[in-house]
């Protein structure tokens, strides 16, 4: 098991290369309760084509980056804007539990809507 994110990291997000016939014993993980503050994404693309812009905490720009199916990000901070380029399907996993009676994102920009299409 190869991890990608650092063991402090809100998210943990890991890689397994195995040959066939290995095998992961049947188990459990132990409870481990903590407090989370922020909320961390993992994206990954199933098909498509994704343009991910990155933002600093205070919406300042700090880059961009182009998604193809099977590649992913993971973000801990800041914020970000997703542009399709291609129709994709995307794997999308945070932290939960969700309250479904608070907003679920804080936008930049005045607008309130969820999944805007550009024009």
């Amino acid at each position: 098991m190869q991890f990608v994110t650092p063991a402090s990291a809100s998210l943990q997000v890991g890689v397994m290369d195995r040959p066939a016939g290995y095998r992961v014993a049947a188990h459990t993980h132990p409870a481990n309760e903590v407090c989370v503050s922020g909320g961390s994404e993992f994206l990954l693309v199933e098909s498509g084509r994704i343009r991910v812009t990155l933002f600093d905490e205070a919406w300042g720009e700090i880059g961009e980056c182009d998604l193809d199916a099977g590649d992913h990000i993971v973000m801990f901070r800041g914020g970000h804007a997703v542009l399709v380029l291609e129709s994709a399907r995307l794997i999308e996993v945070k932290q939960g539990p969700v309250d479904v009676h608070a907003p679920m994102k804080c936008f930049r920009d005045s607008v309130q809507g969820i999944d805007q299409r550009s024009a």
